[in-house]
């Protein structure tokens, strides 16, 4: 019997010093056939060239350049392009074990699931890395709605790029006005409309932290609608957990993550948004006027001093007190970067 075809979508943007080395590991697959498309998402003359030659000399990549509208109008444009029976995502500064793919498919078929899910690994500076993986959960065989406690409090649902997707059952694209999340509530979706998934219990992706690709693009400054609509979307899974407990459980641990990604985006995509003080200030106080960030807010509990200076100032929706915050903290970070230089 033949096999699928995969089409493996990579997004481009400005990434041209590590975009061969991770075209080159999803050509080293052991899975065929698979067709690489590189969406050129309006990158520079030498990144364009690059993505180029990769075409010229490999048969199963092809290049679409296009001007620059986000990370979710490429991935779109893939998905548009794309032959595939299955759909894979890949980021362009990142790397891909040989037999991804192939074990992806895999356990796909073997469980008649509708997304298949692997365990990752985060690599950054000075020999920093982080595994993800869920060897401790009971993750056998293709499961559904039945471990929607495990799904959530797991993340399972937070990336794009450690699965792979049926192309025909995929409902719904990316939400090209989300500029934070956008995969993470496209993933949620995808599940919800498919509700069967299998976990494949290795290690097959390679995440790299700051390395200039597309995740520190884009005007993340407008980041927050993104951070509450993954939120909205978990809030919909959680209504499926029947066990009174599971279910408080789960609300807990979506009301951390939305507290936390917001709490992430204030103080460090902020800072280096190059708004002014009166935008800032404005924007934080129509984030803090907003009903569901206020109610999660005040839920939250058990936090450092520096989360509960946070949240004061939240609870109180004083953006002047807001915004010192964020400009204390930037001057950490500056601090912090000028040592490690």
């Amino acid at each position: 019997m033949s096999k699928g075809l995969v089409s493996i979508i990579i997004p481009v943007y400005q990434s041209g010093k590590y975009l061969k080395r991770a075209v080159l590991s999803v050509l080293s697959q052991t899975y065929r056939p698979i067709e690489i498309l590189l969406i050129d998402d309006g990158s520079d003359c030498r990144t364009g060239a690059i993505c180029d030659r990769l075409a010229q000399k490999y048969a199963e990549v092809q290049v679409f350049h296009r001007e620059h509208l986000g990370v979710s109008s490429a991935r779109n444009y893939g998905l548009s392009q794309a032959k595939g029976k299955y759909i894979q995502f890949v980021d362009a500064d990142d790397e891909v074990r040989c037999n991804m793919t192939e074990l992806l498919v895999d356990t796909l078929e073997k469980n008649q699931a509708y997304m298949a899910v692997c365990g990752y690994e985060v690599i950054g500076g000075q020999g920093y890395k982080e595994e993800h993986i869920w060897k401790k959960t009971d993750f056998k065989g293709g499961f559904g709605t039945e471990k929607l406690n495990e799904i959530v409090n797991g993340d399972l649902l937070s990336v794009i790029w450690n699965k792979i997707y049926i192309k025909e059952r995929i409902k719904y694209g990316f939400d090209e006005s989300l500029m934070i999340c956008e995969d993470s509530v496209f993933c949620t979706e995808y599940f919800i409309d498919n509700p069967r998934m299998a976990v494949c219990n290795q290690i097959l992706y390679r995440y790299h932290l700051n390395s200039g690709n597309m995740k520190g693009k884009g005007k993340r400054v407008f980041g927050y609608a993104g951070i509450k609509k993954y939120y909205l979307r978990n809030r919909k899974l959680v209504k499926g957990i029947l066990n009174k407990a599971q279910q408080k459980k789960a609300k807990m641990h979506i009301n951390k993550v939305f507290f936390y990604g917001v709490y992430t985006y204030i103080f460090e995509t902020l800072p280096y948004s190059g708004l002014g003080r009166a935008e800032m200030i404005a924007l934080l106080e129509s984030i803090m006027r907003d009903p569901t960030y206020q109610k999660i807010i005040s839920d939250i509990k058990h936090l450092y001093w520096k989360e509960k200076c946070y949240k004061l100032a939240s609870k109180l929706q004083n953006g002047k007190l807001l915004y010192l915050m964020i400009c204390c903290r930037k001057c950490l970070l500056n601090a912090r970067k000028g040592a490690e230089e």
